[in-house]
């Protein structure tokens, strides 16, 4: 429950708890495996959440993947408390980089910003790009287009 997605770097197995039987249970995993918390494919949780966890895991995959091959360490996304360690701010921004190509942000910003401005323009190009508001927000203001 506190680990919204994880990277696997070695062949192996790796603990999944089983919501059902309330229990841990060894999963066997590949080396690149991505593991992401069910709980995030619920109709209730925003699609920003799953697509920012996946592209974050991703990113600890291409980033990282040859500093932790062979220790038998996994990379984490924690719901609480993310660590500010380096390895974690790099796999957030390229995950946000993933995300939202700063380009392709620039065009539908001076495209939907003739329209619209404030929250109506970050809730607009949030939805266009799939993430929250947050990541929205933060990425225009990073750009100083807000």
């Amino acid at each position: 429950g506190r680990e919204l997605g994880q990277t696997v770097f070695d062949d192996g197995w790796t603990p999944v708890y089983d919501m059902e039987n309330h229990r841990y249970d060894f999963l066997a995993v590949k080396a690149g495996t991505i593991l992401i918390d069910s709980s995030l494919c619920e109709e209730s949780v925003t699609t920003g959440r799953l697509r920012f966890t996946c592209a974050h895991e991703l990113a600890h995959w291409l980033l990282h993947k040859q500093q932790f091959k062979g220790t038998g360490e996994n990379a984490a996304l924690l719901s609480a408390n993310v660590s500010d360690s380096t390895l974690e701010v790099q796999a957030n921004k390229l995950g946000a980089m993933l995300l939202l190509p700063l380009p392709q942000v620039k065009r539908s910003f001076y495209k939907y910003s003739m329209w619209v401005s404030g929250d109506k323009l970050v809730a607009e190009m949030a939805a266009l790009f799939q993430v929250s508001r947050q990541a929205m927000r933060i990425c225009l203001d990073q750009h100083n287009l807000l």
